[in-house]
């Protein structure tokens, strides 16, 4: 089955666990297998919400997952969970980076809307 990645960088605010838990269903529903790759915290934050693992069966390192996609060694459909400027710099990169041709980003928290409006990548 192809896969769908799911970026999820610092756990500064809380949302993105359940976020994440939540978004699984639309690349599942695709015919996708979704998985996460995420910094340490982010990724005990996930674990700790699902621990039977029923929404997410497999967690990568998000640094080697990003150096993966910069080298072509996997092309996945990533999904990048956006709440700050760091995340927002990240995730152009990653649109640079990665050789899959959509990839959504999920703005959420306080400053949402003025994150969505400076997108400045494809």
């Amino acid at each position: 089955m192809a896969e769908a990645l799911i970026f999820i960088g610092c756990p500064q605010i809380s949302v993105p666990s359940p976020l994440a838990l939540y978004i699984v269903d639309f690349p599942r529903n695709a015919g996708l297998e979704p998985f996460v790759a995420a910094n340490p915290s982010a990724k005990q934050l996930v674990k700790m919400s699902d621990p039977k693992r029923h929404y997410i069966t497999k967690y990568h390192n998000l640094e080697k997952t990003f150096g993966d996609l910069a080298d072509g060694a996997i092309s996945y459909p990533p999904i990048s969970l956006i709440h700050n400027n760091v995340a927002l710099t990240f995730t152009a990169t990653i649109s640079t980076v990665s050789h899959a041709s959509l990839m959504p980003p999920i703005f959420f928290g306080e400053h949402a809307y003025e994150l969505a409006d400076e997108v400045k990548f494809e």
